[in-house]
């Protein structure tokens, strides 16, 4: 490429995109880039950079139809000397820069896939949201990348998949060792991401659900009971040979010694006379307690353990039991929870009044300035058709109706794959972003819904241009809620003048989490005082009268182990939901 037709950037670069491209260059000589930065970095910036600097062919993999388009529009509006004609989006039509999602590799195999980049002259590859390729294109593009080492790999994501330890090495394996990263603290201190706070949300399960919980748990016991007092089950444990033949099976019990420190406490609390040596072990070991009858009830009927083959009959009675109450899930016992209940604490019907609490809260405080974002799991379509369902689950639908009956001056959008609703008064302006958009209006319908008609779902034939409307929609409006899921919005949903969420999401994991807080905290540059707030929803449970953590509350502890922010007690930035020291308050440990 002549040097008066170069690609550059026409900006300038953040100070910590210029040190993390002094990063890159340091480890470039592997051939593997890897680049982890928080939403709003620049990471479409950083790699479009590399690889124009590299002047190769290259292939840009993306995980959905918007991302795909972000990046064409990155390069024709953030670069120079580069324009359509030099860009392609179709794996069977490449050209010099191509921007291709995973999902078009499901039409070829690994061999077909190979023999493109090779005869289209490959040599620069970019994995973006590389996360995604711990699951479904992680073995065929390893396997592809093994063949081609001159092929530079560019991976980025905001989200490494750190807590998934089964796939974690295989990432790296592919991606590389992390290069260069840039975190959220230091976006918010340069300005690149607007300063934000997380809140906690609580509830408590209705009566109906304490009720079905204790009646669950009162179940469990009985099954406890039973196996406790079941002599063939006493004597196979006493029996074992890592209880009378110890010393000859060391690497047995070292590969078991959780299992066999619960064997020794299951048979001193029936009183059976051990050995010495296990007996001083014995000292050091806590009462039997719900979480060891699980793990022993699941080595017992999982583990294939030739010792215990003598009380075949009796596991088979013991599963048949644990089967009729719900307590086995995939393998695991849970004798606190079966997943029925586990489902309803996480979709609690108390996180609807909350949804609406924080909503009328949030409007009070910012009134036509709200745009408020509501992430959930599933659409609950079920509830578009009849006016007389009544609201008891947790979905994009039941929020919607919840709100729309109950703060009836609010004005909210549905944005889900299947189903979009937006005010019939916005409607005409609806039809007008449309034929921005090169939509004619005879591709474009629209029903009215509901007694009142105040709302009209809308279905485009081009739905592929549905998001990018809808967002537009929703910034140019006084709509001030859009509720979708968390498979449509919670990544890759470019709206920085978001500045509201409302995560009610049963999502835990550290890649989804941090995915779905990067919809809010980007910073608006129409909007340059922008602060944001994220709320959490968790439902506790009552114990003895009390209110404890439960099951839908590890599930936030877990989630905020991947979330900074500020300690609420010390001048320090924090990775863990202890920051919130207040909580410590209301559990009783």
């Amino acid at each position: 490429m002549k040097e008066d037709n170069k690609i550059s950037f026409k900006y300038e670069y953040r100070e910590y995109q210029k040190r993390a491209l002094e990063e890159i260059n340091k480890y470039i000589d592997d051939n593997k880039i890897h680049i982890v930065a928080a939403p709003g970095a620049g990471k479409t910036i950083l790699a479009l950079k590399l690889v124009f600097d590299f002047n190769q062919n290259a292939i840009i993999l993306v995980p959905t139809i918007a991302i795909r388009e972000q990046w064409i529009e990155r390069m024709l509006n953030d670069f120079t000397n580069i324009d359509k004609e030099m860009i392609s989006t179709d794996l069977k039509n490449l050209k010099k820069y191509n921007v291709i999602s995973y999902q078009a590799l499901y039409e070829y195999d690994k061999d077909e896939i190979k023999r493109i980049i090779e005869i289209n002259d490959i040599h620069t590859i970019v994995l973006d949201e590389a996360h995604h390729l711990r699951n479904a294109w992680w073995k065929m593009l390893s396997q592809i990348f093994e063949e081609l080492k001159q092929v530079k790999i560019i991976s980025l994501t905001a989200t490494p998949p750190y807590d998934d330890e089964k796939n974690f090495d295989k990432y790296i394996e592919l991606c590389g060792e992390i290069d260069a990263q840039i975190n959220i603290p230091e976006l918010v201190k340069q300005k690149n991401l607007c300063p934000h706070q997380d809140f906690i949300y609580l509830n408590a399960p209705s009566k109906e659900q304490e009720q079905k919980i204790n009646n669950y748990r009162k179940e469990a016991i009985k099954i406890i009971r039973w196996f406790e007092n079941n002599e063939s089950i006493i004597k196979a444990i006493a029996i074992h040979k890592f209880i009378i033949d110890y010393k000859n099976n060391i690497d047995d019990i070292i590969s078991n010694y959780e299992i066999f420190l619960i064997m020794i406490k299951f048979l001193k609390n029936k009183n059976i006379v051990i050995e010495k040596y296990i007996d001083e072990i014995n000292k050091k070991t806590s009462p039997m307690n719900i979480s060891d009858y699980e793990k022993l009830f699941k080595y017992l009927l999982y583990n294939n353990d030739s010792e215990f083959k003598v009380i075949e009959n009796v596991l088979k009675e013991l599963k048949k039991s644990l089967t009729q109450v719900g307590a086995i899930d995939k393998g695991n016992i849970n004798l606190l929870y079966n997943k029925e209940i586990e489902n309803e604490l996480s979709e609690n019907i108390g996180k609807l009044q909350s949804i609406n609490n924080i909503v009328e809260h949030e409007y009070k405080c910012l009134k036509e300035k709200l745009k408020l974002v509501i992430v959930t799991d599933f659409i609950k379509d079920d509830y578009s058709n009849s006016e007389e369902n009544e609201i008891n689950q947790l979905g994009v639908i039941p929020i919607f109706k919840n709100i729309t009956e109950k703060l009836d001056s609010i004005k909210v959008i549905v944005l889900t794959g299947t189903t979009v609703i937006i005010p019939t008064d916005s409607v005409e302006i609806f039809k007008q972003i449309c034929l921005k958009n090169k939509i004619k209006e005879e591709n474009i319908v629209i029903n009215e819904i509901g007694l009142d008609f105040k709302f009209s779902k809308v279905e485009l034939n081009n739905n592929s241009k549905m998001v990018q409307i809808i967002t537009e929609l929703f910034e140019s409006t006084d709509v001030s809620v859009l509720i979708g899921t968390v498979a449509l919005i919670g990544e890759g949903w470019d709206a920085p003048f978001v500045n509201t969420l409302i995560m009610a999401s049963s999502i835990s994991t550290y890649v989804t989490s941090n995915q779905i807080r990067g919809r809010a905290i980007r910073i608006d540059k129409n909007n340059i005082n922008k602060e944001a707030n994220i709320w959490h929803l968790v439902c506790l449970e009552k114990l003895g009268g009390k209110y404890v953590k439960g099951k839908d509350f590890e599930k936030i502890e877990k989630r905020f182990k991947a979330i900074e922010g500020l300690s609420l007690k010390e001048d320090k930035i924090m990775t863990n939901i202890n920051r919130f020291e207040i909580l410590n308050r209301l559990f009783f440990k």
